[in-house]
């Protein structure tokens, strides 16, 4: 089937990178639908879809840290959405000055680190740009102006999912940005 999808393209393409592509998306995928079979079992869809958009919207810019298996991923991504789910409900008990405070220092590591790139991913270890930083300091403001549009029509639920799911997306980052970072200095 890989050799069919080069010969429809035209194109020469590195057959290991479309095969890992392909998997990547198949558990992505496959993650995706557990979390919303389990999210509909206990009747917090609107949630999940909120925490799966945020994790569309702005993981995807900032980056982070990656688990080394396909099933270690599923079971971090299932783990992470359920701690999301769980503490919105804190989050959203804590004072708007605190979180006000929390997403200044976000923003200053997003714009300092992000976006973080896997080793194994094709752009490791290029230069990154002012412009890539931006782009994901923009994405993450997308995601404040959502918490307080959901705050202020009464959807703290949501708002809380959303601030869980951007402080893990940070704390992947870091921890993202710290791994890599050594495996950046072993492999020089």
């Amino acid at each position: 089937m890989l050799e069919k999808l080069i010969l429809f393209s035209g194109k020469e393409y590195d057959k290991d990178i479309i095969k890992y592509g392909i998997i990547v998306i198949r558990n992505g995928v496959l993650s995706i639908l557990i979390i919303l079979g389990l999210a509909i079992i206990e009747k917090r869809l609107q949630e999940s879809l909120i925490y799966l958009l945020c994790n569309l919207l702005i993981y995807t810019k900032i980056g982070g840290y990656h688990a080394k298996t396909p099933i270690g991923c599923m079971v971090l991504t299932i783990m992470a959405w359920k701690i999301a789910l769980y503490y919105s409900a804190i989050c959203i008990k804590i004072d708007i000055l605190f979180w006000i405070i929390i997403f200044c220092v976000y923003t200053i590591l997003v714009v300092k680190y992000a976006p973080v790139l896997h080793p194994n991913k094709a752009r490791f270890g290029e230069i990154i740009t002012a412009k890539q930083r931006m782009e994901a300091g923009a994405r993450l403001f997308i995601g404040y102006i959502l918490i307080m549009v959901f705050w202020n029509i009464h959807k703290q639920e949501y708002a809380g999912v959303l601030m869980m799911s951007i402080s893990e997306i940070i704390i992947s980052m870091l921890i993202g940005k710290e791994i890599y970072k050594n495996y950046e200095e072993r492999s020089c």
